[in-house]
């Protein structure tokens, strides 16, 4: 079968819905889902610049080719108080069947989980003690969730060419304020 725009945005739609990061843009949107060709130094690039100018940090999905049913490689673009740091090769992790995953960087012996406002905090170590288990857990349900997203497509969804402009979309549903 040969690989789909609709293919790749479900596959990240489904991250973002186990990640326990909400369909809709929420008030605090803080993280942005991309996909396309493998991972290379003009991806980076084009991803910090997006990461900057839309004020989100970035799970890119990268397919190797039109061939293959899931990504070749998976990276973290994270925007810091004064750089951007690209986290090539990371993976996901799931404790069981419904904990939200968490995002391990392998290299670095740390992980990322979001908080409850949305915001990916880095925590040193490993998430658990099975890490292969965990990691199979974590793409079947990932790799599950993509296959039941058949033709769901999101307010302010866009394909976007190599080098140019992205915008991202504004909250799509009306925030409740609160006075405290």
């Amino acid at each position: 079968m040969a690989l789909t725009h609709q293919m790749m945005q479900n596959h990240c739609l489904s991250i973002r819905v186990e990640l326990g990061y909400p369909l809709f843009a929420p008030a605090n949107a803080t993280l942005a889902f991309s996909a396309g060709r493998k991972f290379d130094f003009s991806v980076g690039m084009d991803l910090v610049r997006h990461a900057e100018r839309g004020a989100k940090d970035f799970v890119y999905a990268g397919w190797a080719s039109v061939t293959d049913d899931a990504p070749h490689d998976y990276t973290l673009v994270i925007r810091q108080r004064v750089s951007v740091d690209v986290v090539t090769g990371v993976t996901f992790w799931a404790a069981d069947d419904e904990a939200p995953l968490v995002i391990v960087a392998r290299d670095r012996d740390s992980y990322f989980e979001l908080d409850g406002r949305f915001n990916l905090q880095q925590r040193l170590g490993r998430p658990g003690r099975k890490m292969l288990q965990g990691e199979r857990r974590a793409m079947d349900r990932i790799l599950r969730g993509a296959e039941l997203l058949d033709g769901t497509v999101l307010d302010g969804n866009a394909w976007v060419k190599n080098g140019a402009d992205w915008t991202p979309p504004a909250p799509s549903q009306e925030s409740v304020v609160n006075f405290r």
